[in-house]
């Protein structure tokens, strides 16, 4: 995470790519700009699954594809609720490493 005025911040990220319905939602007095899909889901999804892999950014393999980006590491594949496929899951860098069981630690 960042320190600012020491608050230290800590986020994650999830990038999907895909059709979105986006758009005002709401009345009386109380709108909000949201976007709803699939897409959205899956990029959610993928948000909550950085602290499983103890990564601050996932990319859905997707978008790793469409990205062009060259800097990325495969950190696997992921089951997500809700799709029958695994997704694919890549990272900026290099992907993390994963922690020893701890019976095998010296």
């Amino acid at each position: 995470g960042t320190a600012i005025q020491d608050i230290r911040l800590s986020i994650r990220i999830g990038l999907n790519t895909g059709p979105v319905i986006a758009g005002n939602v709401g009345g009386g007095g109380r709108q909000s700009y949201t976007v709803h899909g699939d897409a959205v889901n899956l990029a959610a999804r993928l948000e909550a699954v950085n602290k499983d892999h103890d990564t601050k950014i996932l990319l859905s393999g997707e978008f790793a594809r469409l990205s062009g980006e060259t800097e990325l590491a495969r950190v696997g594949e992921t089951d997500i609720r809700g799709l029958s496929e695994p997704v694919a899951l890549y990272t900026l860098g290099q992907a993390p490493t994963p922690p020893e069981p701890e019976d095998q630690r010296t």
